[in-house]
């Protein structure tokens, strides 16, 4: 075993002891056991992928943590037209790729001091994840 990741158990069932039984890996489903009536040298292959419900989770967190409620082409402010219309005609296609300026580059504009924000942020989440410990160890999976 080159990964042994790979093979960490994330979730099981089980059936009678005589039963087959599923884990989850970090690769997926497999079922384990003995199935009966079946030719043991045939050999069968599924794949079924649901997505990662974890990431699925911690996506919708951080989507409702930093909601900005901005939508492109419909600009709340003037510093936001202001770069719509800075990326919208300095935007080009060079070389085989897209070469987009920085908005907030050469006076342009200046981005706005957002560290207060921040900061709620931040303890927001830490006591979010003070409360929910097993939220805390799966949000520290992913981070590492």
């Amino acid at each position: 075993m080159n990964v042994p990741a790979a093979h960490w158990v994330l979730e099981h069932r089980c059936g009678g002891k005589a039963d087959p039984y599923a884990i989850r890996t970090p690769l997926g489903w497999t079922v384990v056991g003995p199935v009966l009536g079946h030719d043991q040298r045939k050999v069968r292959v599924d794949y079924i992928n649901e997505g990662d419900p974890l990431m699925d989770r911690l996506e919708a967190m951080w989507a409702s943590e930093f909601n900005e409620s901005t939508v492109l082409g419909k600009s709340t402010t003037a510093e936001d037209k202001q770069v719509l219309k800075t990326l919208g005609s300095s935007t080009r296609f060079l070389n085989g790729h897209f070469e987009v300026p920085l908005p907030w580059k050469d006076g342009c504009l200046s981005p706005p001091n957002n560290q207060s924000i921040a900061r709620k942020r931040l303890l927001w989440l830490k006591t979010r994840l003070m409360k929910h410990t097993d939220l805390k160890e799966r949000y520290a999976e992913v981070m590492n």
